[in-house]
């Protein structure tokens, strides 16, 4: 706005006009354009230019660029137009979420000797990531071979168990990963557990575990190779073979053998000097248990106790002729006792002449004319 004024002076008087005043309007603009760089000063995306009066408000806006991340904004977001040009360059770092070198292991208990073990396991996740700004998650699932038996001492370092699917399940968060300002972010993981198995079978020779590791960033998601631990399981049993009398007076020393649950087993009995087996209490042959199988061999005593041994032969009292017939009984009485097995009876008459054969009845025995006997032989078996 100008305004102008006139005054007019004589020697007598003075005398000044009313303002005069001019308008003009002043527009005078500046500008504001937004760059869209990536850390090496590469062009991600177009310029954004706006326009506006000097002194009027501005406001700049980063964009959304896919697979980059905002870190940086150089120059004032918002402020006023200047008679000129203001520049904010938007700097962003490029998200790969490169995942290297993620491994996953796990060991632990070998070799167990009883169905009802404490078994012990490691578990150990370790990876890098790299060009990354944000979360992750990291997911461990240990699929075991057989249930965990919950009502013993059992520790899963914050796992969830599965029953179903005889699984332990670990999530991990990972938070704040800034590789552009703290460089390479290396991530590693330590699970320690201890569990008993449910119903192992003791005839199990092997269990087996695998264990695979996931992790998942914005951009980018990768699963190790599994990782397999094997326990050996050498569950025994004994057998024990006994040996006793009737009485149950043990008469040798026991045998014991010992084998893995599932073997087969076999035991013997003993030769025992004055003493036959008759029974035999368990069974001789079979597979190992978990626990002990006891087999009993029962012997007889064999003493042969030979009682009341006698032997009588009765006949004609008297003969009145060398041609009379001579009638003879023989008996023979004894009882055997503490004894199995066989016998032989052998009854020899010794006779004062000689026998015309023609004319006698031996009743089966054997007559020795030169020692003028006759001899019987009687067998008795299965005594």
């Amino acid at each position: 706005v100008n305004e102008v004024v006139a005054t007019i002076k004589t020697e007598v008087k003075e005398e000044t006009t009313e303002p005069s005043y001019k308008e003009t309007l002043v527009n005078v603009e500046g500008n504001v354009i937004s760059h869209y760089v990536d850390t090496n000063n590469n062009t991600l995306a177009s310029d954004e230019n706006t326009t506006g009066l000097v002194g009027d408000s501005y406001t700049t806006s980063a964009k959304e660029i896919a697979g980059y991340e905002l870190v940086e904004v150089k120059g004032n977001q918002t402020g006023k137009y200047i008679d000129g040009t203001i520049e904010v360059t938007y700097v962003y770092y490029k998200e790969t979420g490169d995942i290297i070198g993620d491994t996953i292991i796990k060991t632990g208990t070998t070799e167990v000797t009883e169905v009802d073990a404490l078994f012990s396991y490691k578990v150990e996740y370790e990876t890098t990531i790299r060009n990354y700004i944000g979360d992750a998650v990291v997911t461990i699932i240990d699929t075991l071979p057989l249930e965990i038996d919950t009502n013993k001492e059992y520790d899963l370092d914050g796992g969830v168990y599965d029953s179903t699917n005889k699984t332990i399940t670990w999530e991990i968060e990972v938070n704040d990963i800034n590789t552009n300002t703290n460089g390479d972010k290396e991530i590693k993981i330590l699970k320690n557990i201890k569990l008993s198995y449910k119903d192992l079978d003791p005839t199990t020779r092997e269990l087996t575990n695998t264990v695979v590791g996931n992790i998942k960033t914005d951009v980018t998601e990768e699963t190790t190779e599994p990782s397999n631990h094997t326990t050996t399981v050498k569950v025994s049993g004994n057998v024990i073979s006994h040996y006793v009398d009737t009485n149950n007076k043990v008469i040798a020393n026991d045998e014991e053998v010992t084998g893995l649950v599932g073997n087969d087993y076999v035991t013997s009995s003993k030769e025992i000097e004055g003493y036959e087996l008759v029974d035999i209490n368990g069974e001789q042959t079979g597979k190992y248990i978990d626990g002990t199988i006891e087999v009993t061999y029962i012997y007889y005593k064999e003493t042969g106790d030979i009682i009341d041994n006698e032997v009588t032969k009765i006949g004609n009292e008297e003969i009145t002729s060398s041609n009379d017939l001579v009638n003879y009984t023989i008996k023979y009485n004894t009882n055997i006792n503490n004894y199995i097995g066989n016998a032989v009876v052998t009854i020899v008459d010794y006779l004062p002449y000689k026998l015309d054969l023609s004319l006698s009845d031996l009743d089966g025995g054997l007559y020795n004319e030169e020692d003028s006997t006759i001899t019987w032989e009687v067998f008795i078996n299965n005594i």
